[in-house]
This record gives structure tokens, C-alpha cells and sequence, in this order.
């Protein structure tokens, strides 16, 4: 995929604080605070533009799902598709996946 710089993507993902969790080091072994359930948590790491995660959310809303994608201009896309369907048991992270260890406990 060839990534495509959109000048205006960062500022899309700083209005839509409800779907891209900002500073998720904040919730390291408390994710059920921003799903507000107890519910298992799956993690894609390399969300892309969203259409796997966003359907699997929707197929199973027994389970949080989070989509981690480093790139701005290429998370807009997956946020374009959460604003759209808006499910509550999906959230975004625009983080680089190699330090999932400060965003997410050992079980």
C-alpha cells in the first residue's frame, strides 16, 4: 500500500477523542475503563484501514477490540469506517506497536 500523506488527518483524529484513545499508557491493565465492561480483549496490531477489525467487532460485541496503527494518514481510514458504524466495543490507538508492553498488562 502506498502511503499517501492527508495533510488534515491529525487533526480529524484530535476531534474523534471517543474513538482514538489518546495516552492508552493511562489505561495499562484497565482497558474495561474506557469500554466500560469486562469484557475479553482482542488486539490488531496493523489495522490498516479497518475493515477486518470493524467486522469483527461488529460480528462479535461480546469482545473489545483495539486497532493499533502507527501511520495518521492511514488510521483515518479505519476511523472513517468506526464514525460510520459506531461501535461501542472497538476503540483506535495511533501508536507504534513495538511498545505494546506500556499500553497493555500481563495477564
Amino acid at each position: 500500500m502506498r502511503l499517501r500523506h492527508k495533510p488534515w488527518a491529525k487533526e480529524m483524529i484530535d476531534n474523534h477523542p471517543q474513538y482514538i484513545v489518546a495516552n492508552p499508557e493511562n489505561y495499562k491493565g484497565k482497558w474495561h475503563e474506557v469500554f466500560h465492561n469486562e469484557q475479553p480483549l482482542h488486539i490488531e496490531v496493523g489495522t490498516g484501514k479497518g475493515r477486518f477489525i470493524t467486522e469483527m467487532a461488529k460480528a462479535h460485541p461480546d469482545i473489545n477490540y483495539i486497532g493499533i496503527e502507527l501511520y495518521d494518514s492511514v488510521i483515518v481510514a479505519a476511523l472513517d469506517r468506526l464514525i460510520e458504524v459506531d461501535l461501542p466495543n472497538l476503540r483506535l490507538l495511533n501508536v507504534n506497536a513495538s511498545d505494546l508492553s506500556n499500553y497493555f498488562a500481563k495477564k
